[in-house]
């Protein structure tokens, strides 16, 4: 199986946002969607959202691929930000990321934080 990744940049002015970096990998072979995620860089923040992979993808290392690809690619020279499952704490500490703090509006949920070159 062949893969590809798709970036989508978007630009826009608001008091919160001011751009989203959209990457996904797909099959080639039928266009399906593997893996996604979302870079949000803000008004003093960058986070990464919506990381997502399809149920027969998983374990495959995927996901793992697009954090570092958004690592290697810039994002190791600011602090990232990102909301996750507490389960799933334990997989992103691979990548640097630390406990920051509880998420305030989705129980079970916390913020964890990678520091500059983490």
């Amino acid at each position: 199986m062949k893969t590809q990744l798709i970036t989508n940049y978007q630009e826009w002015n608001d008091a919160e946002k001011f751009a989203l970096l959209d990457i996904i990998e797909i099959n080639t072979d039928n266009n399906e969607v593997i893996t996604s995620l979302a870079v949000e860089f803000g008004d003093g923040y960058t986070s990464l959202h919506k990381i997502y992979t399809q149920p027969e993808y998983r374990g495959q290392g995927y996901a793992s691929r697009l954090i570092e690809y958004c690592l290697e690619n810039n994002l190791n020279e600011i602090e990232v930000y990102l909301k996750c499952n507490l389960k799933r704490a334990n997989w992103y500490e691979k990548f640097g990321f630390k406990f920051s703090h509880n998420s305030e509006d989705h129980e079970g949920f916390i913020w964890m934080k990678r520091e500059v070159n983490g």
